[in-house]
């Protein structure tokens, strides 16, 4: 049945949008429709995974004939989401929790709000966690460069004149963007939280959001041929995997769907950094690296160990993911490239 109304819009989440590895959302707000009124009526969200939850709910949508548009307001952070039709007018609205006062507290420093296009670049970081690491990131920087521009050396590369870092666009790979202090972004980190590869779930996903470098790639397109030959009860129990041969793919997977030998980008990262910020001071220079994982653009290899080799797989997911190939489909799998040591943490085999 075509959902038409903001109630129906709202029950379809309900039944279908539900905690998987961890809780979608806390609650939705819809408040009742005003007599008389055309307006657009506003149905909020709440979730400490705003970014994941567009995702999810744009899946949802399209899986199930809902027509939506998704489009950036200069008022959030997320994209929101437009549903018009002959019935209603909904637009979702994905905010954080209540309750979340850090996001009332500035992460940035002096020197950034100082910039003359700082309300352009200044933007909301998308969880506490990376609201704690920028923020802890710009302390050590200011303090560290004696309120002065910094050069930055992570690993082996130097960044001159870096004076803090934003978070990255909305649905780009970068997390965390340095800025320099003539507010130009120079530099362009992809963060996940935790201790080992298992703490994460996926580099990228392979449906065609991941976009056409990933989704057209011949890999991608064989896996999910033969995943979506398989039946929805073959996941119940298993999950499945194929390693990945071409490394130019892992390379798209780990630093952006638009990896190049190029300048890099918010799709064409730098590094690829997990755990909690370390700042030191070294001569007249900075060093920043992360307690559990790095890896510069250059140096995949980085990534062949320990579990974090990416790895096509597919396990089982909500009822209204897909994984589609022509004429085949096989509903409630969640496909992507994960880390080795997340897709094989789990009773699992080749295909």
């Amino acid at each position: 049945m075509q959902k038409n109304s903001a109630e129906e819009i709202k029950e379809l989440i309900e039944e279908n949008v539900r905690t998987s590895y961890r809780v979608r959302y806390t609650q939705i707000e819809l408040p009742d429709p005003k007599p008389g009124s055309s307006a657009r009526r506003e149905m909020k969200i709440r979730t400490d995974y705003r970014a994941d939850l567009h995702d999810s709910l744009s899946e949802l949508l399209t899986s199930s004939h809902v027509p939506f548009r998704s489009h950036k307001v200069s008022s959030h952070s997320v994209e929101v989401i437009d549903i018009d039709n002959k019935n209603d007018k909904v637009r979702i609205l994905i905010k954080p929790p209540n309750g979340r006062e850090w996001r009332q507290q500035s992460y940035w420093n002096e020197n950034l709000e100082k910039l003359s296009n700082w309300n352009r670049i200044r933007s909301s970081p998308d969880t506490r966690i990376e609201f704690e690491i920028l923020r802890d990131i710009n302390a050590k920087i200011h303090e560290l460069g004696n309120v002065h521009p910094v050069e930055l050396i992570i690993k082996s590369k130097k960044y001159s004149n870096i004076i803090g870092f934003v978070p990255g666009p909305f649905g780009a790979k970068a997390d965390f963007v340095g800025i320099d202090k003539n507010g130009n972004s120079v530099l362009f980190i992809s963060h996940k939280d935790g201790y080992n590869a298992r703490s994460f779930q996926q580099y990228s996903g392979m449906s065609s959001r991941a976009g056409s470098s990933i989704y057209d790639h011949p890999e991608v397109q064989k896996f999910r041929e033969d995943i979506s030959k398989k039946e929805t009860s073959d996941f119940y129990n298993t999950a499945y995997y194929r390693p990945i041969e071409d490394v130019d793919l892992k390379k798209k997977a780990v630093f952006g769907k638009d990896f190049s030998s190029g300048g890099t980008s918010v799709n064409n990262i730098d590094f690829f950094c997990q755990g909690r910020p370390v700042l030191t001071k070294r001569g007249k220079s900075i060093t920043l690296s992360f307690t559990t994982r790095m890896a510069h653009r250059t140096q995949i290899s980085q990534l062949e160990r320990s579990g974090y080799t990416p790895t096509l797989g597919a396990r089982r997911g909500e009822a209204y993911r897909t994984v589609e190939y022509r004429d085949d489909k096989v509903t409630g799998v969640r496909a992507g490239i994960f880390s080795e040591g997340y897709i094989k943490g789990r009773t699992h085999e080749s295909i």
